[in-house]
């Protein structure tokens, strides 16, 4: 497979958050998000991929929350950005960040399957859903938040 050109950077663009958003600092999640997706194409046929993605402001991060960063200002406090993949079934799932994977283990928290690809020349499109999560005590900042995707062939 090759990733797609549009999706090999992406900036996506979050909603204003208020307080009131997020009243309680339990790990609820936004009910704004943003989609987006991951497409890999020109894919053989029985190629699948597994996919990890890993958390560029703090690399050591092994939560389902992506640290922000300070890159366009001080950062939000109580604040993180939450990143759910939909499966082939539908169903949106927390996304585990992690460090560069060695090998390929699907038990692995931070990896997960995609795929197989069904015809040669297939398109495996991964979507995805950025939700804000509070973590703690809110307070004012700019939020910036980088991750990679990692793509390994069995």
């Amino acid at each position: 497979c090759e990733i797609r050109p549009d999706s090999a950077s992406q900036h996506i663009e979050m909603p204003t958050l208020s307080l009131s958003q997020l009243p309680r600092a339990n790990n609820e999640l936004s009910t704004d998000f943003k989609t987006f997706s991951f497409t890999l194409h020109k894919c053989r046929k029985g190629t699948a991929p597994y996919i990890s993605l890993k958390d560029m402001t703090d690399p050591s991060n092994i939560t389902k929350n992506l640290t922000l960063s300070n890159l366009t200002g001080a950062p939000p406090g109580g604040l993180a950005i939450r990143l759910l993949r939909q499966d082939s079934g539908g169903v949106w799932n927390d996304v585990t960040f992690g460090p560069s994977p060695v090998t390929i283990d699907s038990s692995q928290p931070n990896q997960f399957a995609v795929g197989p690809a069904a015809v040669t020349n297939a398109t495996i499109e991964i979507p995805f859903r950025a939700h804000y999560v509070r973590t703690g005590k809110m307070s004012a900042g700019d939020v910036d938040a980088k991750a990679v995707i990692e793509v390994m062939y069995k």
